[in-house]
């Protein structure tokens, strides 16, 4: 049924074909896929959904139409040639187990490796003890769950029930996990699946693929190949390993396989072990696993399709092309990235669809609030509100009062009613801040500037009125350059501090010199008041001869009148 299905969907177009590819947590992935397409094409499309850039540890397997057996889609080789027959149904899996977990860089990475690993403890591929079914399953929860909630989860194991953590689980396996559970409260979902790992690496089938096979006696064992080498199990017991480095070459004729290893110290002969398998084909998919299994955990570079290393030294073409383990670490060592997000729900029928991930993606993507809405500042409409005061006519001039000292605040010390309601500063009460120094240096101009006018008014009014009936009015002199309207001067704001101090310094001699001027014109007056009062009494005199006596009365009264007019002047106008 599946292979008609598989049969019916290659011809659903002329040129692609719709692949189906099962992820590692029981989703299923569908792409359109060309016909004449290589296997890497499917192999990045998915890695690419995925996200995943640490690929090399993983690949797409199916099940082999001859063996019945999982076989890998060769990256380099047309997809079409490969599924003769078949369906094209995939499964993303694991391929090479990396030795230390630890040193993968992604935390992505290290979740596919556990769901992987999960899946092989399920389906029995990964047997361990009650024990490390029980501290592995705590961390599967504390990973997927979150730390434990008595109001959430309740006090029993209902929560995990649903969950698969062995194949064959009981009730005191879920109250076991449950006990484990609540000790690892704190630990992050990144750190739960790292011990996960640091503790399933130590198993003994970690990360082994394991093959039927009989000895040169014809007794019934296993091959299984790792990272580190071939091992050799009888009954689930292992009873010889063979490392990368102790192997010379391998090779298969027809249904045998056969390992060729060195010499040993104290051995004269190479020694060559041979494996019986059902057919040529289980022979040659062997092979081709101890190859590529070699070629990535022990090579620093793959090798080019010229050489011939000793492992290769055979019929078949095939050799491993992708980058090696070491490789891998190195182009990761360069990769700066940040961490992808991604959603830790192994399944959602079996773990409900909850987790702490889901919550942290809404925190993270949540909408950003609406900026709030600060109504601009009018100042015609607040004039226009404004009630005008009442003008008071006539007003003495004790009556006028200086603006500068009750109203006025330096630009350092005013702030905004907002900004003393607040403790963060609004933007109206920024603009407001910035324009104040502006408005403040225009308005003390401009009171500076009506202070002088009405300075020379009240100035002017007090001369004409403490002049002498007698005296003649003084004819008006032409305005000294010190009188004439000083230029407009430029607004404070446009100038330079240094042009500051200037305009100040002018401004401050430009004053002396008017009150040096308004001196100078008071005391000639109160000379020439002087001079005309004594010409006059001189003047009404009659000329008459004195005697010495009466000369002598005479210029002491002269003297005395000289000196009274002398002490009047400088009491009138001492300043």
């Amino acid at each position: 049924m599946g292979e008609n299905r598989g049969r019916i969907t290659q011809v659903r177009t002329a040129r692609s074909v719709i692949c189906r590819i099962l992820l590692l947590d029981g989703k299923l992935f569908e792409i359109d896929v060309d016909k004449r397409a290589v296997g890497q094409i499917l192999f990045d499309k998915v890695c690419e959904h995925l996200d995943l850039i640490e690929k090399d540890y993983y690949g797409l397997s199916f099940t082999g139409l001859h063996t019945g057996l999982r076989e890998w889609l060769n990256v380099e080789k047309k997809i079409s040639k490969q599924m003769k027959g078949l369906a094209w149904e995939f499964k993303f899996e694991v391929k090479f187990y990396p030795p230390d977990p630890q040193t993968l860089h992604e935390d992505l990475t290290r979740y596919q490796l556990c769901l992987q690993i999960r899946n092989d403890i399920v389906n029995e591929k990964l047997p361990c003890s009650a024990v490390t079914y029980a501290l592995l399953g705590s961390y599967t929860v504390q990973s997927e769950l979150g730390d434990f909630d008595i109001d959430e989860f309740g006090p029993g194991t209902e929560y995990i029930r649903k969950m698969r953590f062995a194949p064959h689980q009981d009730r005191e396996l879920l109250k076991k996990i449950a006990e484990l559970h609540r000790t690892h409260k704190g630990q992050t979902p990144e750190a739960a699946e790292l011990h996960f790992l640091e503790n399933a690496k130590k198993l003994a089938m970690y990360g082994v693929d394991l093959s039927n096979a009989k000895d040169g006696e014809n007794v019934d064992i296993q091959l299984g190949v790792c990272w580190s080498g071939i091992l050799v199990f009888r009954e689930k017991l292992q009873i010889n390993k063979f490392v990368w480095p102790k192997i010379l070459k391998m090779s298969y004729r027809r249904k045998k396989f056969y390992i060729k290893l060195r010499t040993g110290e104290f051995e004269e002969f190479q020694s060559l072990i041979g494996f019986k398998f059902m057919s040529s084909r289980h022979a040659k998919r062997m092979w081709k696993i101890c190859v590529e299994n070699h070629a990535f955990f022990r090579n620093r570079e793959p090798d080019s399709p010229g050489t011939q290393r000793g492992l290769l030294r055979l019929g078949s073409k095939f050799r491993y092309s992708g980058r090696t383990h070491f490789q891998t670490k190195q182009a990761m060592m360069g990769v700066d990235r940040p961490s992808p997000f991604f959603d830790r729900v192994h399944s959602r029928a079996t773990y409900h669809g909850r987790t702490k991930n889901k919550d942290l993606h809404d925190e993270m993507f949540k909408p950003r609030p609406e900026p709030r809405h600060i109504p601009e500042y009018n100042r015609e409409e607040k004039m226009m509100k404004k009630v005008p005061e009442p003008e008071i006519h006539n007003r003495e001039p004790e009556d006028v009062f200086d603006d500068d000292e009750d109203d006025e605040e330096g630009p350092d010390n005013r702030k905004s009613r907002m900004e003393k309601m607040h403790a963060v500063p609004t933007p109206l009460a920024a603009v407001m801040k910035k324009d104040a120094p502006v408005n403040n240096n225009l308005e003390h101009h401009h009171r500076r500037r009506r202070s002088f006018e009405e300075a020379d008014d009240r100035e002017g009014v007090e001369d004409d009125m403490e002049r002498s009936v007698d005296a003649p009015p003084t004819q008006q002199e032409p305005p000294s350059v010190h009188d004439l309207p000083s230029p407009p001067l430029d607004p404070p704001e446009l100038l330079s501090k240094e042009e500051r101090k200037k305009r100040e310094k002018e401004e401050k001699e430009r004053k002396k010199k008017e009150k040096e001027e308004q001196k100078r014109k008071k005391k000639e007056e109160a000379v020439a008041v002087s001079a005309t009062s004594e010409t006059i009494v001189t003047m009404d005199r009659a000329p008459r001869r004195m005697s010495s006596f009466e000369e002598q009365k005479d210029d002491k009264a002269k003297e005395e009148d000289l000196n009274r007019s002398t002490d009047r002047v400088g009491e009138e106008f001492d300043l």
